[in-house]
């Protein structure tokens, strides 16, 4: 079950977990909203290097996701973070590693790139 919490996010809604382990999803209209207005994340694109090479979200870094564990210290934990892949399970799978390294504040983007690229504004 999903809660809308009214941020523009989707929250899993699992009472065994405390409110800062829920997963988390944004769409792509809630995270250019939330970059628009400078509001500050740690954009990690999950997928290859070739993949992000041919496009990616401004400001993404390239941390493939088979390369996350060995990269957890290029990130600061205080701060929030986007995750987001081709289109969406990886950065799922991203997003979940960060919330068991005790990372508080993770989004994944829902539908990844290629949905944020559809229907991105020129």
């Amino acid at each position: 079950m999903f809660n809308d919490q009214g941020s523009g996010s989707l929250y899993r809604d699992d009472p065994g977990q405390r409110p800062e382990q829920r997963a988390k999803t944004d769409h792509s209209r809630g995270l250019k909203k939330k970059l628009n207005n400078g509001e500050t994340y740690q954009i990690i694109d999950t997928r290859i290097t070739e993949q992000y090479a041919a496009g990616h979200l401004p400001e993404a870094q390239n941390i493939p996701h088979q390369d996350l564990r060995n990269k957890l210290a290029l990130l600061d934990q205080t701060q929030p973070v986007i995750t987001y892949c081709n289109k969406g399970v990886t950065g799922n799978a991203t997003q979940n590693i960060l919330l068991n390294h005790n990372f508080k504040n993770v989004f994944n983007l829902s539908g990844g790139f290629q949905f944020y690229d559809a229907t991105k504004e020129d």
